[in-house]
């Protein structure tokens, strides 16, 4: 039977409390099939017949993975990979700034390099989030360049320093800014140690 013709029936029920009526059974049938889901779902404890399960029950307990290269470990750090890596990507970030956001301001880096060398630094006038977000996160790219070849914190920060120094002196048209300078530079390297 058609809800209209339900309604007619009894007129003194309203159409949402026939629908409820009818909405029921269904109900019903959702929570009893919850319920056989939900005992199926109960299983019983496995149990500890494997020898890696007798010998490590706890995660602790495993032995300690070794590496597979010595990378990062004793002499396998390198001071030469930071060194081509940080001056490669400031390349990079140069060329594509100078398609995609400003030819004038991102000009070469050999001519930015010579207009930038002779002149004094300034406090620059970048807006908020370029200083605040976009050269910190520049410089803790650098950081993490020299941590994924192996060097400490104090040698990573080094390569920090002089990266946001090459890109000061080559990266942009605009003269170097002292700002940018601790922004950009040592301020990851204090997020970093935190």
């Amino acid at each position: 039977m058609h809800l209209r013709q339900r309604i007619k029936m009894n007129p003194g029920r309203s159409a949402i409390a026939e629908k409820q009526h009818l909405l029921r059974p269904l109900r019903q049938i959702i929570v009893l099939l919850a319920m056989a889901a939900a005992r199926l779902a109960v299983a019983d404890d496995p149990k500890l017949d494997t020898p890696p399960q007798r010998e490590a029950p706890t995660a602790f307990a495993a032995k300690e993975p070794t590496p597979v290269r010595d990378w990062g470990v004793g002499e396998g750090k390198s001071y030469w990979v930071p060194a081509y890596e940080i001056p490669t990507f400031e390349l990079l970030l140069n060329r594509y700034d100078h398609y995609a956001v400003d030819s004038h301001v991102y000009e070469s880096p050999i001519s930015n390099f010579k207009g930038n060398l002779h002149h004094k630094w300034v406090v620059d006038n970048d807006a908020f989030a370029t200083n605040q977000f976009l050269h910190p996160y520049q410089g803790a790219f650098y950081q993490g360049l020299a941590r994924s070849s192996g060097l400490d914190f104090w040698q990573s920060s080094a390569y920090t320093f002089a990266g946001s120094l090459l890109w000061e002196y080559a990266g942009e048209t605009t003269r170097p800014s002292t700002f940018q300078k601790r922004s950009g530079g040592e301020r990851d390297c204090r997020q970093l140690s935190r």
